[in-house]
């Protein structure tokens, strides 16, 4: 169903079902926008927990000389 259409059956709606709707969708949106915040909060937390790894030095990319080589197992 497109937006334009979603629209059209929306305005046959009576006004109180019309309410319900919106208050609905409204709460559905603010799920969506809970999920993403504590999303974005872990993965701070996340990088906050490794910036000591990635500050000390070159302990991360020690064996990025071997990027070229075949590996065969």
């Amino acid at each position: 169903m497109t937006q334009i259409e979603i629209l059209e059956e929306f305005k046959k709606l009576p006004r109180d079902q019309r309410f319900a709707a919106l208050e609905k969708m409204l709460h559905f949106i603010h799920e969506e926008l809970g999920d993403r915040n504590d999303l974005t909060q872990k993965l701070e937390r996340a990088a906050k927990r490794l910036l000591p790894d990635y500050a000390s030095g070159g302990g991360l990319t020690s064996f990025t000389s071997l990027d070229s080589d075949n590996f065969h197992v």
